[in-house]
């Protein structure tokens, strides 16, 4: 018997022109895609049942979430995108999953583009999961509080299950206590 549904988005339906040919967002987006590989094939071995959420912020009304086979008010959802895209699931506990390296974060908008100061995006989520010792301390410099190092070993096939079922359990205890 599966254990809770945990939703993920990972696709980018904004992506322009100008942004497809650039080379540093697609190797973030490409990092992005081959983390949710590896995550999500971990949670079903794990016996999560996994469910792919398109567009997620498009579930803006109670009726749309109904939609959503098996969720519920604080159901887990994992976004493996650049800071640009992050789409959030309302009523969902929203996770961004952050799986390459950087050294700062833009706290400024660019060209007056909200989605463009890094910032304001990461202070929508809920949670970010990082892969390295490094880009957690850089966050945590930009005073965010609620990162979790979920693995030192980013190129590594093996993300630690324990880890991350306990991740999931005290997630789970936030939401219900």
């Amino acid at each position: 018997m599966a254990k809770e549904t945990i939703f993920y988005s990972s696709r980018i339906h904004d992506h322009l022109l100008s942004t497809r040919n650039n080379p540093l967002f697609n190797r973030i987006y490409a990092s992005c895609l081959e983390m949710k590989e590896r995550l999500i094939s971990l949670l079903n071995k794990e016996g999560f049942s996994t469910h792919e959420i398109l567009r997620p912020e498009i579930y803006k009304h109670d009726l749309a979430l109904r939609f959503l086979t098996d969720f519920k008010e604080g159901s887990i959802h994992l976004i493996f995108k650049p800071f640009e895209n992050l789409r959030l699931l309302k009523q969902a506990y929203n996770i961004s999953v952050v799986s390459w390296n950087f050294d700062t974060v833009h706290r400024v908008s660019q060209n007056n583009v909200p989605f463009t100061n890094h910032r304001r995006m990461l202070s929508l989520v809920d949670e970010i999961w990082v892969f390295s010792s490094k880009e957690k301390s850089v966050l945590n410099e930009h005073q965010f509080l609620n990162v979790f190092l979920i693995s030192e070993y980013q190129s590594s096939k093996d993300i630690p299950p324990d880890k991350i079922r306990e991740r999931i359990r005290t997630i789970g205890g936030k939401i219900d206590g």
